[in-house]
């Protein structure tokens, strides 16, 4: 899993006032949890926006007196008008202690369905996972190659291939389907209404 490095500094003033004020001096607060005690660091924004807006699920090596303390992002909050980047909270990851996050989805293969007119159509971006971090991966990699038109491969269908990942989601939540496009329903629609004529007209000949 990619690891990025970014420096911080110690935060002793807390509040809402103060928390305006380091965003106008150009810092972001940050909230470390998950550890033996919260840990409140502020840092430049620039260097954790590689973490947030990289597809997958990285590590955050936070730097801060000379320790270097290992995350992931928890949760983000944003600027409602501006999508200025307003704090940030961070869960520690402690070896053999296991956490909560969610792992993106990445599909790899050419599904059958595919092959004959249909359309891959995902129906959600990641997973709810619980797992040690040792066993975190930046994506959950879902072979499609033998999903069929008008098919589903569903969250239950993905437990056996993961090791030492636990999916909280609903076990027949779908994943991922082969959808039949509109243009081929329709086709198929009309095909059906001809043969249906024809064989109406063969009938009354009779």
């Amino acid at each position: 899993m990619k690891t990025i490095s970014v420096e911080a500094q110690p935060r002793s003033a807390f509040g809402k006032s103060n928390s305006k004020r380091l965003r106008r001096e150009g810092y972001l607060p940050v909230e470390i949890y998950g550890g033996d005690e919260n840990i409140h660091v502020v840092m430049k924004p620039r260097d954790i926006k590689d973490a947030i807006y990289q597809p997958g699920l990285a590590v955050i090596r936070i730097k801060v007196e000379g320790k270097e303390i290992d995350t992931i992002v928890k949760e983000t909050q944003f600027h409602p008008l501006s999508d200025e980047l307003l704090h940030v909270d961070m869960l520690q990851l402690v070896p053999g202690k296991p956490v909560i996050t969610e792992i993106p989805i990445r599909t790899e293969g050419r599904a059958k369905g595919v092959a004959v007119g249909g359309v891959l159509a995902p129906k959600v971006r990641s997973l709810h996972v619980k797992a040690v971090p040792e066993k975190l991966c930046d994506f959950i990699v879902v072979d499609v190659s033998d999903l069929e038109l008008n098919k589903s491969l569903k969250v239950k269908d993905l437990i056996e291939g993961l090791d030492g990942i636990e999916i909280l989601n609903n076990p027949n939540a779908p994943v991922v389907s082969v959808i039949t496009p509109r243009a081929l329903r329709s086709k198929s629609t009309g095909e059906a209404e001809e043969e249906g004529a024809e064989a109406e007209e063969e009938a009354a000949a009779e």
